[in-house]
């Protein structure tokens, strides 16, 4: 990229979106002066219709985009952004944050995946010969428990705080919130909920509002 460098964001229009854009700009600016932030599209969160958010940011020909769209509206995103050649306009040079580069994101986009962008993931989808026993043990107890093959790392955490919070209660002999949360300091599920691995999905994607669902493996360029 000869010249001054351009790059682009675009996230959800609320306070997560703002404070990463805010933050990726606050550090790239520090750590590469030479980068002008040339356009920031806020798309609300759940947008049905990216076209007037791709086209205006296409119309500014960044080299690079900082994208924070995440879930079912980067699939959304995504199959409208790439009939009009705006992942083939930046070469891939796309990092989100949130998630995108995992399974249920690749199942659900299909051949539309925008293979060579750059994301991120929770935990490790395939865990071939490297599996520990205690990990297998807590899938097949987690399995029994919810009656379902697997459950997201989201759909984990809230069983497992479901757990907590009614051992509070019963604790507490109250639903009040402050004696619960008293009688839990230092319980076990707890700590449970708060270290447990997460447990990769193996569900296929499921039309939703959103159009996918939250995904966990890491997608790189070298793919």
């Amino acid at each position: 990229m000869a010249g001054r460098q351009k790059v682009s964001t675009i996230a959800p229009d609320y306070a997560y979106g703002r404070d990463a854009v805010a933050a990726f700009v606050e550090y790239i600016k520090k750590l590469r002066p030479d980068i002008e932030i040339v356009d920031q599209q806020w798309p609300k969160l759940g947008e049905p219709d990216f076209t007037a958010f791709i086209t205006a940011q296409m119309g500014k020909k960044p080299d690079a985009v900082f994208c924070d769209v995440f879930g079912g509206d980067f699939v959304s995103f995504t199959k409208q952004a790439t009939p009009l050649g705006y992942f083939k306009a930046i070469q891939s040079r796309l990092v989100d944050g949130g998630e995108v580069g995992t399974v249920d994101e690749a199942q659900a986009l299909g051949a539309d995946y925008p293979y060579g962008i750059w994301s991120d993931a929770y935990d490790p989808v395939v865990w071939g010969d490297g599996e520990s026993e205690e990990h297998k043990a807590y899938v097949q107890h987690l399995k029994t428990a919810m009656k379902a093959d697997y459950g997201s790392g989201w759909a984990i955490v809230g069983y497992q705080s479901i757990v907590a919070i009614a051992e509070g209660v019963k604790k507490a002999g109250s639903t009040d919130s402050d004696k619960v949360a008293k009688a839990l300091l230092g319980s076990p599920s707890i700590r449970r909920s708060a270290s447990a691995p997460s447990t990769p999905r193996r569900r296929k994607p499921t039309p939703a509002s959103s159009g996918a669902k939250w995904s966990r493996i890491r997608r790189c360029r070298s793919r």
